[in-house]
């Protein structure tokens, strides 16, 4: 096979890194990119942090070079302390911030690929590892730093194509299984009407839509009332649909 440094003949071609996290209380959101572009000569990278409902942004970009191994970009840089399970961001911008080291909580897990073609031309064709994990450090903003405390949540799985259980199991480690119970919530009358007027099989509803559930929380069962109320006082509902088990 070609060594990693030659990627076909699409000009577009990229390999990426994102990260995003979060404090417990959603008072702070903060996302960090990292691109190259062999074809373009170019790599580029990003860092955001949302602070009390106002966002600061910092860009960057640089002539790549052919090295795709060199993970600093202007005033952002990724090093990898241990390959796919930690790793550090850190950022000395102006008026930004931050050192939030990275731990993953289980292996990365290899999402489906995804295609999209246009007649005969392929748009894009790409697939990633999604892993999840808790950050430490810190994040400055206009020289105010404020620390990233380790919070109750094991782990967040947002509810998008391939369904409820597709989603969800993402976050797992070998040997856990999840356990949902689809009586403890009120289906959205649309995933009916859907059902119906498709003919759909349950089994099939549940894979590939969320049927209502937008987000999936993993927590202790020590904190579940905790996390109820926290996303009551930030006006969401939230509801417990089920549990961990071994395999």
């Amino acid at each position: 096979p070609d060594p990693v440094a030659y990627a076909g003949t699409d000009r577009n071609f990229y390999d990426r890194y994102f990260f995003n996290g979060y404090s417990p209380d959603g008072s702070t959101f903060f996302a960090a990119a990292f691109g190259v572009y062999p074809h373009l000569d170019v790599a580029d990278a990003h860092f955001c942090v949302v602070r009390d409902g106002v966002q600061h942004c910092l860009h960057a970009s640089r002539r790549l070079g052919m090295e795709r191994m060199e993970l600093t970009c202007g005033p952002i840089r990724i090093a990898v302390l241990e390959p796919l399970q930690s790793l550090r961001v850190t950022v000395a911008g102006e008026g930004i911030a931050a050192d939030p080291p990275f731990s993953g909580r289980a292996f990365p897990i290899e999402e489906p690929r995804f295609t999209w073609r246009v007649g005969p031309r392929t748009v894009m064709d790409y697939t990633r590892l999604t892993q999840n994990g808790h950050y430490a450090g810190w994040i400055e903003v206009d020289g105010v730093r404020a620390p990233l405390a380790a919070g109750y949540l094991l782990g967040l799985a947002h509810i998008t194509g391939g369904g409820l259980i597709g989603n969800a199991e993402r976050m797992l480690p070998p040997g856990l299984d999840l356990r949902i119970d689809w009586q403890a919530w009120r289906r959205p009358a649309l995933f009916d009407w859907l059902q119906g007027a498709g003919d759909v099989p349950e089994d099939d509803m549940r894979q590939t839509f969320n049927l209502g559930i937008g987000m999936v929380a993993i927590v202790k069962p020590q904190d579940k009332d905790r996390l109820i109320a926290d996303c009551a006082r930030a006006g969401v509902e939230a509801v417990l649909i089920g549990d961990l088990i071994a395999q």
